[in-house]
């Protein structure tokens, strides 16, 4: 275990002589990347990276694939690349609060282990934060909803707090029944145009 919390550090390449390394504490530095050397931290279970100047999650945290817990809140970063996470199968709770992140893509959400993902106060547009607030159990619900539609090209989501309609709804190929009785959408955006073969549509 390795705590170098709320210092003035900059540079951790010399952790990659580390490598029975299981928890690491780097919270409260000026770290503004993690060099590739890291990859070989394959022990590692649990990081906090908190309250750093990342701008990416470090591609490095593939190769961490006995990962239990990553915390990255309150850096700057502005995407979560689902492939990075993708060999992370351990991988329990997730902490990305106060980034510049706009989209959660759905294979995070999905993932098998995952039961913590926190996500508040950055700039969520997808999946929408009507499901978002609800939990991850809402989350993956919209997202079963959405792959569901792409086969049966009718989709309803009813009261269920919409501001807006989905992005995720608008790139469904072919979707012909659209239900978005109460919630709380004000207009509908031009961008429902390229859903041409839509035949019934209920706002």
């Amino acid at each position: 275990y390795l705590d170098a919390a709320n210092n003035t550090i900059v540079f951790v390449d010399v952790i990659a002589r580390c490598t029975a390394l299981q928890k690491l504490d780097l919270t409260g530095n000026h770290i503004k990347s993690l060099p590739d050397e890291l990859s070989v931290l394959v022990n590692l279970q649990g990081v906090a990276l908190s309250t750093n100047q990342l701008d990416a999650v470090p591609p490095c945290i593939q190769f961490w694939t006995a990962l239990k817990e990553l915390r990255i809140a309150a850096n700057q970063i502005t995407t979560v690349p689902d492939k990075l996470f993708e060999p992370l199968k351990s991988l329990v709770s997730l902490d990305v609060k106060s980034n510049q992140i706009r989209e959660v893509k759905g294979p995070i959400w999905m993932m098998a282990k995952l039961k913590l993902i926190e996500v508040e106060g950055n700039p969520i547009a997808s999946p929408p934060m009507a499901f978002v607030r609800k939990g991850r159990a809402a989350v993956m619900g919209y997202f079963r909803s959405i792959t569901n539609a792409s086969r049966t090209r009718k989709l309803a989501f009813t009261d269920c707090e919409l501001s807006s309609v989905p992005s995720e709804v608008l790139a469904i190929n072919g979707l012909s029944s659209l239900t978005i009785d109460g919630n709380q959408v004000e207009e509908l955006p031009e961008s429902l145009t390229p859903l041409k073969n839509l035949t019934y549509l209920s706002a």
